[in-house]
This record gives C-alpha cells, structure tokens and sequence, in this order.
C-alpha cells in the first residue's frame, strides 16, 4: 500500500490494478482523516495513530507532519510542514508556528517518520522538539505531543515524558 504509483505500474503493469490500488490507498487515507476529524484529536487517541501511521509509516523520506487544533482540539488543518531524506529531515520551529498563528490554532501535534522503521527518538529530534514547545509556549499555543513513526510502531514525546 505503501508503493508510488509508478512502482504499482511497474509491478502490476496493467494500468487498472495501479489505479485501483492508488484509489483504495487514497480512500483508506480519508476514512482514517475522517474519524480523527470527527471528534476532538485527543481523545481519538488510536484513531489518530491509525491514520499516521497509515499514511506515514512507510514512506520512503523523513517527513514532519503537523496537526493543527483549535480550542476544543479539532483538527484545523494536517500539513506535510517538511521533508527530507531517507535518514533525516528538520523540524523548523518557526515554520510551524508562523503557520499555528496563521490558523488561529490553540494547539498542535507534530507527526514525523523514521523510514529506517525505528521509532526511537533521536538527540536531534529531542533538541529540536524542546525548541518548538518553548517557542509554543511563548505564543500561547499548546504542544500536545511529537509523535514518530515507524514501520514498527509509534512513539509518543508526552508518554515517554519529553514533553
């Protein structure tokens, strides 16, 4: 589920498998954004975690996601803030947060992969999570929590008491 659309081509070779499998991809994505948006993102808990990992788990370049929430954390807007390589990508606070003031967003939640399938936190990711929730903290906007993904599981900045 996780394959371009070119390498679905390439596999399958006729174009209708492709296509069938990009458009169940696609729609399993958007039931997933669905449940989260439907009710406050935090108490989705699982449902969140569903749908990135759905729709991050396996992608092939690191990639910060961000949530936006309101006040009664509802999802705003999911925005792909950045991405990089296959081993690294950054977390750039003030794009983040210009993009939370532009919103109006009480709240937010960061969402980045680890392609090599480790949901372990780096040293990179602790420094550059501490900075994005100091620079929150000082607009008033709450970081409810960094979450990694990986092919083998999630991580959670606030579970492992980083945040």
């Amino acid at each position: 589920m996780a394959a371009s659309n070119d390498d679905l081509r390439r596999v399958l070779g006729d174009r209708p498998a492709s296509d069938f499998l990009s458009l169940v991809r696609e729609v399993i994505a958007h039931v997933l954004r669905e449940e989260v948006m439907s009710a406050p993102v935090l108490s989705t808990g699982q449902a969140l975690l569903d749908y990135l990992r759905a729709t991050m788990a396996h992608a092939a370049e690191e990639q910060v996601r961000a949530l936006f929430l309101d006040a009664g954390n509802r999802l705003l807007k999911d925005e792909i803030v950045t991405t990089g390589s296959a081993r690294e990508t950054v977390l750039p606070p003030r794009v983040v947060l210009r993009r939370a003031l532009e919103l109006n967003a009480s709240a937010l939640i960061i969402a980045h992969n680890h392609p090599s399938g480790d949901p372990r936190p780096s040293s990179m990711d602790r420094r550059a999570t501490r900075a994005l929730a100091e620079g929150a903290r000082a607009l008033d906007i709450v970081l409810h929590d960094h979450i990694i993904v990986a092919r083998s599981g999630t991580t959670s900045f606030r579970a492992l008491g980083l945040l």
